[in-house]
């Protein structure tokens, strides 16, 4: 069943990128998906290269991704660390 004829009360969810797509031509709005967690991590291994994510063809949907994440901090914005302070005027001469 097309993702946009299931209930409002369905919680649905995609295993691979092919299938995520699939769901979003079912709606057939526009949406940007951005490709995350593919630095090495928790969840990925310390091996992985995006020469592997490529590989399959199902993964890429340039109609859909022109972003990708190079950067994760699990919630950076909300962690409490102490940054020093820098005054810029001092710096400069």
């Amino acid at each position: 069943m097309p993702s946009n004829y299931l209930p409002k009360d369905c919680w649905e969810t995609a295993a691979t990128p092919a299938e995520l797509y699939g769901k979003l031509d079912d709606w057939g709005f526009e949406a940007e998906v951005i490709p995350h967690g593919t630095t090495w991590g928790f969840y990925t291994p310390q091996a992985a290269s995006w020469e592997e994510y490529v590989l399959d063809q199902d993964n890429i949907r340039p109609d859909y991704s022109s972003l990708i994440e190079i950067y994760s901090g699990h919630g950076n914005l909300s962690n409490s660390l102490i940054f020093k302070k820098v005054d810029f005027k001092k710096m400069v001469k």
